[in-house]
C-alpha cells in the first residue's frame, strides 16, 4: 500500500459568497463646476435684425448664476439663472422711419434629467427643458404696438435648449466615469491587509459580482446603493497570494442591507507541525518493559480530506508510522483536535508487529493527548480583526469601512491538502463608503 502522501489528494468546496454594502455618493457639485467650465456665460447670441428670415430682432442671453441641481427618485431637476437682452425695431411703411426699442430682464431655464444606470456601469441621462419662468412678462412698444415678447424669446430659443440639454447630457455622462472608480476599488479590495501584526492576521477579499440598484437623486447628490458578493478570507502568517480577478459587469438589484459573511481562519500543516514538535519532539515512550522509542519528528499533512501525522522514531524501534483522523473542534475548549484518530505502521520490525496492541494503546494515546491545539488566541484574533476591519478602516484614503458584528460562530472544522481552516459565520451590518471619487 503506498504511502499516504503518495495518494490521489482532492479539494475541499470554497467558502460561499457574502454580501458587503457600498453606497456611492455623487455630488451634483462636480458635474456643475465640468458646466460651468465648457459652457462660459454666453448661451446665445443674435445680433443682427436681419437674422433668422429677417425677423427684426436681436437677442442675447447670458447667464448670470451657476447650474443648481436638485433631485428626486430617478430625476434631475436643472435650473439656469438668465439675464436676456432683448431688442427689436419695427417698420410701420417702406418711407416710413424705423422704431427700434430694447429691454433687459431676467428668467430661469429648468430642465429635467432622466438618469438611467446600465449594467456596462455607463450612466445614462436623457435631459429636456421643462420651463422656462420669468417673474413679470416683458414688454416692449414698437410704435403703436405693446408686444408680450416671452413667446417671442421662447421661440427664439427653442433651438438652442435643445442644443443646451444635449450639452447638459454630454457633461453629466463625461462627468462621471464610474467604470473607472469601480475598477480602482475592485482591484484595491482584492489586496490582502493586515488587520492585527500581534497574530500576522489578514483579511483578503475574492469579489465575485457587484450589484447596483438603480439610482436615487436627492437635493445634493446622486445615491447608489450598491452591494458587493464576495469571499472574505482571514489567515495568519505571511501575507496571503492569490489571483486578481477583473471587474465584471454590474447586476442591476436591489442589495441586501444585512452582511452574512462565512470567513476562514488558517492554522496550516506547516504551524502546526512545528506546534506537535514542540510538545513532542524528542519525547521518549516504553512499548515494553524493556523496550523504548523515541519521537524524532513530526510532519503533518493532508490528504483525501483527512489529516495524517507522519511520525518518525528511533530507539529501540526505527520506523515511521502515521496516524490519521479528520479535523473536529472542541467549543468547549476551543482546541483543534483530530476525531477518529488510527494509525498505519509502516516497519519491517518484528517487535511492533508482535507488540502491535501495544503500541496502538500507547503511541496512539499520547499522540492524541498531546495533538490538541488551543485555538482561542486565533479566534479572538479572527473576531478582532474582522470588528477591527468594520470600524472606520480606511484603505488608502480611498474607502472607509464601517460596520457591526452582532453575531460570531463557529460553523465548521475543515482541512484540505495544506492546511486547517475553521469557518466563522458572521451576520451584521457593513458598508463600504468609496471617498474621493475623481470623476
Amino acid at each position: 500500500m503506498p504511502a499516504p502522501e503518495l495518494e490521489a489528494q482532492v479539494q475541499v468546496e470554497e467558502l460561499p459568497m457574502s454580501e458587503i454594502s457600498i453606497p456611492i455618493q455623487i455630488p451634483y457639485r462636480e458635474i456643475e463646476l465640468a458646466l460651468e467650465k465648457k459652457q462660459g456665460n454666453l448661451i446665445y447670441e443674435d445680433n443682427s435684425y436681419d437674422n433668422n428670415n429677417k425677423d427684426n430682432i436681436k437677442l442675447i442671453v447670458t447667464k448670470t448664476g451657476a447650474f443648481r441641481f436638485q433631485g428626486i427618485k430617478d430625476l434631475i431637476r436643472i435650473t439656469l439663472p438668465l439675464k436676456i437682452w432683448f431688442s427689436g425695431q419695427y417698420e410701420a411703411c417702406s418711407i416710413c422711419p424705423k422704431v427700434e426699442t430694447s429691454t433687459e430682464f431676467e428668467a430661469n431655464i429648468t430642465f429635467s434629467s432622466k438618469i438611467t444606470l446600465y449594467p456596462n456601469w455607463l450612466i445614462d441621462t436623457k435631459t429636456e427643458s421643462s420651463s422656462f419662468e420669468i417673474t413679470k412678462d416683458p414688454y416692449i412698444k414698437l410704435g403703436p404696438l405693446r408686444i408680450n415678447i416671452k413667446t417671442l424669446v421662447e421661440k427664439e430659443l427653442s433651438t438652442q435648449l435643445k442644443d443646451l440639454a444635449t450639452r447638459i447630457d454630454y457633461e453629466i455622462k463625461n462627468s462621471i466615469n464610474l467604470k473607472k472608480e469601480a475598477d480602482k476599488f475592485w482591484k484595491l479590495i482584492q489586496k490582502p491587509y493586515l488587520v492585527d501584526s500581534t497574530y500576522n492576521a489578514w483579511i483578503r477579499l475574492e469579489p465575485y459580482e457587484f450589484i447596483m440598484a438603480p439610482i436615487v437623486c436627492n437635493d445634493k447628490m446622486m445615491l447608489l446603493k450598491g452591494g458587493l458578493k464576495t469571499r472574505i478570507i482571514t489567515s495568519f502568517g505571511s501575507m496571503p497570494a492569490g489571483n486578481t480577478t477583473p471587474l465584471p459587469n454590474i447586476t442591476v438589484a436591489q442589495p441586501s442591507s444585512q452582511f452574512k459573511v462565512e470567513l476562514e481562519v488558517d492554522l496550516p500543516f506547516k504551524e502546526a507541525s512545528k506546534l506537535a514538535n514542540g510538545v513532542l519532539k524528542d519525547s521518549v515512550f516504553a512499548v515494553t518493559k524493556n523496550k523504548n522509542i523515541k519521537i524524532d519528528e513530526i510532519d503533518i499533512f493532508g490528504a483525501n480530506n483527512e489529516v495524517f501525522i507522519k511520525t518518525f522514531t528511533s530507539l529501540d524501534l526505527r520506523s515511521i508510522f502515521y496516524l490519521k483522523g479528520k479535523p473536529a473542534f472542541d467549543s468547549k475548549t476551543n482546541e483543534l483536535y483530530l476525531a477518529d484518530l488510527d494509525y498505519d505502521l509502516r516497519t519491517k520490525q518484528g517487535l511492533i508487529k508482535s507488540a502491535n496492541w501495544l503500541f496502538k494503546s500507547t503511541i496512539r494515546n499520547k499522540i492524541a493527548k498531546a495533538f490538541r491545539f488551543d485555538l482561542t488566541d486565533q479566534f479572538n484574533a479572527a473576531q478582532a480583526s474582522l470588528n477591527g476591519y468594520l470600524q472606520n478602516y480606511t484603505v488608502q484614503d480611498f474607502f472607509l469601512v464601517n460596520g457591526k458584528v452582532n453575531t460570531l460562530k463557529l460553523k465548521s472544522v475543515k482541512s484540505d491538502n495544506t492546511r486547517f481552516y475553521l469557518v466563522l459565520f458572521a451576520e451584521g451590518k457593513a458598508e463600504v463608503k468609496i471617498n474621493n471619487l475623481s470623476f
